[in-house]
């Protein structure tokens, strides 16, 4: 019987939680086997340029939460390989949106592929992220040929709250492509502070994770799953990735374990 449509003591059906909304959809799927993301550092008129200096700082912080996601994978027996590249590659260390990325909502909305479609197109020559979407990855080193999947980070230096965009049908189809946007001046002093975790929570979103905090967690979700503040999905995270844990749930929802933790 389906987990999500157990016969309920009236004889009814239970509800689908909202958690189900985004897992295993688009093209991030379940983050198991071969992954693939594309970090596209991002200038614009709001902000001073990439350089190499701070870009490789961030760089640091990126591999250190790739390699953590892959660590606790394989403490669990799941097997899971991460290749990433930086965009733009060559001479150049930041690509311009040719505007100023506004965050008046400080949230996802659609607005963002505006300036997400000219990055891509003065890198590919293509006209939006879904049409340069294996061209962006491919020019950089990345095959999706035997992917299991895969996820494009845009870097945008400003201080404001990181965003993911995690697919959800009939909603913002364009994102079906699954990407997020990371938020960081660059270190540890003008950055965000613990950049390795927050990369880290903010791809677990794209692969279906959930925020687990009193208030953010989507219906469904048990309030005792949102108590912890060493899982990594809690919102906002507070120290370095070593110090995180990875709950049931998000190991039901990355698809890291098959039976759903909150059905009884």
């Amino acid at each position: 019987m389906n987990i999500h449509q157990q016969t309920l003591p009236d004889g009814g059906r239970a509800k689908t939680k909202d958690y189900e909304k985004r897992r295993n959809l688009g093209s991030a799927g379940k983050l198991i086997g071969e992954q693939r993301i594309l970090c596209v550092f991002v200038d614009d008129d709001g902000s001073s340029p990439w350089t190499l200096d701070i870009r490789s700082t961030v760089q640091d912080h990126v591999q250190r939460s790739l390699r953590w996601l892959e660590g606790q994978a394989a403490n669990r027996g799941i097997e899971l390989r991460i290749q990433h590249a930086l965009a733009p590659n060559g001479m150049s260390v930041g690509c311009h949106a040719g505007c100023h990325i506004n965050e008046i909502d400080e949230c996802a909305g659609p607005h963002h592929s505006g300036w997400q479609n000219t990055v891509v197109v003065r890198i590919t020559g293509y006209g939006k992220v879904s049409e340069g979407w294996a061209a962006m990855f491919t020019s950089h080193g990345l095959s999706l040929d035997a992917s299991d999947g895969s996820a494009m980070l845009f870097f945008v230096r400003r201080l404001v709250p990181s965003i993911a965009f995690p697919y959800k049908a009939g909603e913002h189809d364009e994102f079906e492509l699954e990407r997020g946007i990371i938020y960081d001046l660059g270190g540890v002093i003008d950055g965000q502070r613990h950049l390795d975790s927050l990369i880290a929570h903010e791809l677990l979103h794209l692969y279906g994770a959930v925020d687990l905090k009193p208030g953010k967690a989507p219906s469904g979700v048990s309030p005792e799953l949102c108590l912890d503040p060493d899982e990594v999905m809690n919102f906002p995270t507070q120290h370095e990735i070593t110090g995180y844990r990875i709950n049931e749930l998000t190991e039901y929802l990355i698809g890291w374990r098959d039976a759903d933790p909150v059905v009884k």
